[in-house]
């Protein structure tokens, strides 16, 4: 194949070189835009790829992968249900899914490597990406640890086949480390999955309880119940003004939900305290004017 300075030398003759420079920058910008060249903030000055800080933890990873037996619809199903708690947002995911997409399924066997080959166009037009977007998201994934960029002598991403379809030469995208991850992902999903709904329970437990705290001081208060009903209620605001974070965990829910049982318990009190003593005084009224039969 020839080479780019070939490539633009056939039909660059006769040109200034104002204009051979120019269109020298658009060739190698089409270049770059199928993967055939990469920039420079991709790589190093003596041509090779940046390599991320956690590639020798990620290489252990994809080397502990390519022994398992895992699906490639659980791996997706694993890190998609995770992917917030990991750090992966919407761009990461959909390049992620497109990844798991041109893979095939024996590629997720025991002493297999899932590795795709696609250009940057490819990507783009699946994902909707821009190529700096695309970029960008290949780094995180990278160092999510998901990804290893297995880089051919010249740069370039391709693979070959056998006629079982099993891949016996390919250089690209390795995604041997999320198959590795895919145990530790569902556990980590099943984690997330009960603190959610030991949230939603305690959210439920707070709405109820601050529910009953209110109703409890409206009617001491509608019953003309004497009692401490001004401090009660300015408690329970200021408890309530305190703020959550954007997203409690239950265990400051549940801290919450503490404080408002222990305020409930007081109001609780108060009233029937105040009940009583009322009882009392009401009976002593009736004996008092209960007449005395002889």
């Amino acid at each position: 194949m020839a080479s780019q300075s070939d490539a633009c030398g056939q039909w660059s003759r006769g040109l200034d070189g104002a204009a051979v420079a120019g269109y020298q920058r658009v060739f190698e910008g089409i270049l770059e835009m199928t993967g055939s060249v990469h920039t420079q903030p991709q790589r190093r000055r003596d041509g090779w790829r940046q390599a991320p800080a956690n590639l020798l933890l990620t290489e252990e990873l994809a080397r502990d992968g390519a022994a398992r037996d895992v699906s490639r619809n659980r791996a997706a199903a694993a890190v998609k249900a995770v992917a917030a708690a990991i750090g992966l947002k919407l761009g990461s995911i959909v390049l992620l899914d497109a990844m798991l997409s041109l893979s095939e399924p024996q590629d997720w066997g025991a002493n297999c490597r899932p590795l795709v080959w696609p250009g940057n166009i490819a990507l783009m037009e699946k994902t909707g990406l821009s190529l700096s977007a695309l970029r960008r998201h290949i780094k995180v994934l990278e160092k999510t640890g998901l990804i290893i960029c297995r880089d051919s002598a010249n740069g370039r991403r391709f693979g070959h086949r056998d006629k079982k379809g099993v891949i016996v030469e390919a250089y690209g995208f390795d995604l041997s480390p999320l198959k590795a991850r895919v145990e530790d992902f569902e556990a980590l999903g099943q984690q997330l999955k009960q603190e959610r709904v030991a949230c939603q329970q305690l959210r439920n437990k707070i709405t109820s309880t601050r529910r009953t705290a209110r109703a409890l001081i409206q009617h001491a208060c509608d019953g003309v119940i004497e009692g401490i009903w001004a401090e009660l209620t300015a408690d329970l605001d200021d408890l309530l003004a305190t703020k959550l974070s954007r997203k409690p965990t239950s265990e400051e829910l549940k801290s919450r939900l503490d404080a408002l049982t222990s305020l409930l318990q007081q109001i609780k009190e108060a009233v029937a305290m105040q009940e009583q003593s009322h009882r009392r005084v009401r009976l002593d009224a009736k004996h008092k004017t209960t007449p005395i039969v002889s």
